[in-house]
Formats: C-alpha cells, structure tokens, sequence
C-alpha cells in the first residue's frame, strides 16, 4: 500500500488588498477585522500524493504555482483548510533562501544549519556542494553578484545534498546552460529511485512530461485537473493554442474576469467571523502595541549594525557551530568595483545579433569571469562600448562581450526576397519529396505531430527541450516551452559549392568564420550551417 506523504484539505491562502501603505499599519494595531478585499491566491485545494511520486505543476503566470510551492514548504501559513505533510521539505527556486549580503560559502553555512545540520556535517557536505553548483571563484563573492541561472545552480545544489524528504522545485531549471540542467535532471532520478516525493514546477511542458508521475493543473487559485501526466497536459496545450489564437484585448479581458473570481470569495472557510469579546480585545491590543514598539525598536538597533547578516552567523560561530574565523566584510565587495575606476566609454543603445558559433559573455569588463554562452544570430541590446568591449543586456540579465563578436543591426540587410522553395535544392532527398508537408507541421502542437508522423525518436536537447528526430528523412522538430513546433532542422543538406555561391549572397549576415548565414526569408528566418551541412528554419509568427 502507498504511503501518503502530502495531503492538502480545503486549503486557501488569502492576501490582504490595501488601497495605500498607511492602511497596513492600521491593519496591524485595530481590533475590529478590516473590511479591505482579500485576493485569494489559492481558493478550497484539496489532493493527496504518496510517497515515491514526482507531481508535474503547471499554469499560466498568476494561477498560483509558486504560492502553492511557498505553502509545501512551510515558507508561509495557508489562511485556511489542513496541510499535512509527512517529512522535511525544501523549496528549490531561483535565489530564495540565498542572503544576498553573503557570499555563496556563507551561505552553504546558513542554510544548512538552518537544516539542522551539525558542524562536522556541514564541512563534509560542503565541497560537494561546491563542486555540483560549479560556479567556480563565484562562491567567494556575495550573492548580489550572482546571475539568476547561478544563484539557481548554488540553490539546486545546497538543497539536494541536506536530503530533503519532500523536494519543491520551483522554475529553478529554466536559467543555466544545459549541463547543468542535467546534472539537475540525473539527481530528480536519483531522488525518484530512492522513493523521494517531487514537486516539479514549470512553465516548460517538455520538461514536465519527461519528468513527472502525475500533472496537476492549476488555473486561477483552484485545480482545473490533476491526473495522468498526457491527458492533462493535453487539455492544457489545448487551452494554450486556444488562449494564444485570442487578440490582445480578449487575453486582457479573459485573465481580467478571472482574476476578479478571485477577490473575496470567502472570507472564512466554515462561512462566519469568530466572535471576540471584550477582554480579548483588551489583549489583542496591547500584543499588537508591543509587537509594534518592539519591531521598531529592533529596527532602529540594526540601522547602526554595518552588516547585520555577518552580525548573525557571528553569533552562531560563538556557539561553535562554525569554524572560529571572523567573517570578512571585505569579500563583500563586487568583482566591478575591485577592477577600479571604469574607463572612458561611448554610449551605444543599438540592437544587434551574436556572429560566433558560440559566444561567451562575461561577468565583468575584463572577461576574466564566465556569465553565459549565446548562440549565433541571438538578439542582444548593446548599452555602452569600452574599448573593444561591448555591455550588452539579454533578456534579464547584463554582461559582457568583445566588440568584433557581434554585428550590429544596422549593418545587417534586411530583405525577405527568397522563400523555402529558393533551398529545396539543398534538401536530401528523403525529406525534399514531402517538405512542404514537414514544414506545415510548424506551429502544432506535441500530440498531433506525433499522431500523425510516426516513427520519431524522441530526445532532449542541450537546452532541455523536446524533440522528434526522423532519422529516414533526415529531419527534426524542435518544441517550445508550449510544446508547440518552435523550429525544423534538416540534416544532411546537399551542400555544393555552386548552390551554397548562389544563396549566400542574399545571407542577411554571418559568422566570422563564414561558415554560418544568417537569412531573413519569406514567414521564416533560417540559419545555414555550411560545415555541419544543417538548416534550422525559425517560426517568426509565434505560437
């Protein structure tokens, strides 16, 4: 018989809508009960899971994942209903738990002694620790410093080694490169090998699929569906086709009404306010005042401590729980401001694409510290040059790059004079006989790609994404986070030196070494590899 390990009864969690700041204040020493809204973030959710099984969590963004994963592991009280879980739990998400004013090896301390991890533990468990998160001269410097797929990797790694019983994962795979991901990916097996209970949260259906026993859906505060892993994430890709087919205004509209759902439900599970007499009252006020006068008085005491963190694990060393060493404020400094003045610089602002294969963008200006690999023709903002060094912006994150490894947007044509058909001499014959019927398959979804063109080998790639590889016709589909067609890549390509003169000439731009070209052709932007006799064609118009 399975062993039940978490079990949620009627659970909600409400959060309090203020109008202005002032009114938390107000809140905290009143008697009677506000009459403010209260947003429900999760509204009556009820499930069991058993020992041994890895739960797939899915969602669009505001549908509750992440409060679920802060109340799995106790990081915040449900406002109702009964939570029980049988074991320790520990949450994995990008920098939570991580004390930005300590350095990574601090913090490997702290958080396992927050564990209840002993001395003689935690310097065993260290340099294991070190090792898996890999993020090498980094682990001296405060956390600050840190780039979201590091704090992730020093995050992922702290906590899987204080062997958790229940583990909560929490988008903590969607930053670093992909051999750290599947480092992540061969320690979730070990974990589901040795009967531990998993709780996957993604926004990437690709890894859940390969991952998880069971799916649960949450939409709005509340489960749509929870059960075998391909029938909800059925129902789920068809929600998102259906939601991505709708106009601006529509999704504006849709995730408006819903999240109106949400406000004031209920205000109490069993259906009325709790009583509180007089003398109760008396007593609530006069905790609260305390409670108020004492924080403030806490709060005023820290302003004249220069690091009330290094303060903490000062304490704990006292009680020889640490090695006895003074804690160095000095390393709390950023490897920029130790390089020194900045240098003259030119203010840039202009887009621009990677022309390498590969190339490495760096922490600081020196390019001594290592931050992230971008693939050729990958999108950057350029905000400044110093010297012959560029520093970029990518998606969140800043760093960088020597100058001659990018091209800018301005100097790249842009025409869209050829289409698919200009490459068809290119194809191996396998996949030329039928290609305008692979291609159509651009944009649809996992299920009915697999339905109707058997025979494929299912992979995951390098950057942990799901793929259906025909070897016979010498092509594969990659899939989005949606597990929707992102890209076709066609193997084998008849690269002959008078076909590949005739098309380079209208290559939008490419790489350095000229082995890569970039085109901007008709409802797709395509990428020519000459020296591994590839062609990836890119969906422009977005599923």
């Amino acid at each position: 018989m399975l062993k039940r390990k978490v079990s949620f009864n009627r659970v909600s969690k409400s959060f309090s809508l203020y109008s202005k700041q002032s009114d938390k204040l107000i809140e905290l020493i009143k008697m009677k009960k506000s009459k403010e809204k209260n947003f429900y973030a999760l509204n009556q959710v009820s499930f069991e899971v058993f020992e041994g099984e890895t739960i797939g969590v899915v969602g669009v963004n505001g549908s509750g994942k992440s409060t679920l994963s802060n109340l799995l592991a106790g990081v915040v009280p449900q406002s109702s209903g009964s939570i029980d879980i049988n074991g320790d739990t520990s949450l994995i998400a990008i920098s939570v738990g991580l004390n930005n004013q300590l350095s990574g090896l601090e913090n490997i301390e702290l958080k396992c002694l927050m564990h209840g991890l002993n001395k003689e533990s935690i310097e065993k468990l260290t340099p294991r620790i070190i090792e898996f998160a890999d993020i090498g001269h980094f682990i001296n410097q405060p956390v600050k410093n840190y780039s979201s797929g590091m704090k992730s990797r020093l995050g992922f790694a702290i906590s899987v080694f204080t062997e958790p019983d229940v583990l909560i994962i929490d988008e903590a795979l969607s930053v670093g490169d992909e051999t750290f991901y599947q480092k992540c990916i061969n320690k979730i097996n070990e974990f589901k090998s040795q009967g531990k209970t998993i709780f996957f949260i993604s926004h990437s259906i690709s890894q859940i699929r390969t991952i998880s026993d069971r799916v649960m859906w949450l939409h709005f505060g509340k489960i749509k569906e929870f059960g075998d892993t391909n029938t909800v994430l059925g129902k789920y890709s068809e929600f998102i086709k259906w939601f991505n087919s709708l106009n601006d205004e529509e999704k504006r509209n849709y995730k408006n009404d819903n999240l109106g759902n949400q406000i004031n439900e209920r205000s109490y599970s069993d259906g009325y306010e709790p009583q509180v007499g007089p003398n109760l009252k008396k007593w609530k006020l006069f905790l609260q005042t305390c409670i108020l006068l004492l924080s403030i008085l806490i709060s005023g005491f820290l302003l004249f401590i220069e690091s009330p963190s290094a303060l903490l694990l000062t304490q704990f060393k006292n009680l020889n729980m640490f090695k006895e060493e003074e804690i160095d404020d000095s390393n709390n400094t950023s490897i920029l401001n130790s390089v020194g003045s900045s240098p003259s610089f030119e203010t840039i602002n202009k887009q621009a694409k990677i022309s390498l294969e590969q190339a490495t963008i760096y922490y600081d200006e020196n390019l001594e510290y290592k931050l992230d690999n971008l693939n050729f023709a990958t999108l950057i903002f350029i905000e400044e040059k110093f010297g012959d060094i560029y520093k970029i912006k990518y998606g969140e994150l800043s760093g960088y790059i020597e100058s001659d490894n990018v091209t800018l947007i301005e100097e790249i044509q842009n025409n869209r004079e050829l289409s698919v058909n200009d490459f068809h001499v290119l194809f191996p014959t396998q996949f030329k006989e039928a290609y305008e019927y692979y291609l159509s398959f651009i944009g649809s979804e996992y299920q009915e790609v697999n339905r109707l063109l058997t025979g494929a080998n299912e992979e995951i790639n390098n950057q942990g994404r799901t793929e259906l590889y025909y070897e016979f016709e010498n092509f594969s589909y990659e899939f989005n986070q949606n597990n929707f067609v992102d890209s076709v890549k066609i193997f084998n390509v008849n690269m002959t030196d008078e076909a590949l003169n005739n098309l380079i000439k209208y290559a939008t731009f490419q790489s350095k070494d000229k082995n890569l070209f970039y085109f901007e052709i008709i409802d797709f932007n395509l990428i020519l590899d000459a020296k591994k006799n590839t062609i990836v064609l890119l969906n422009i118009k977005g599923v």
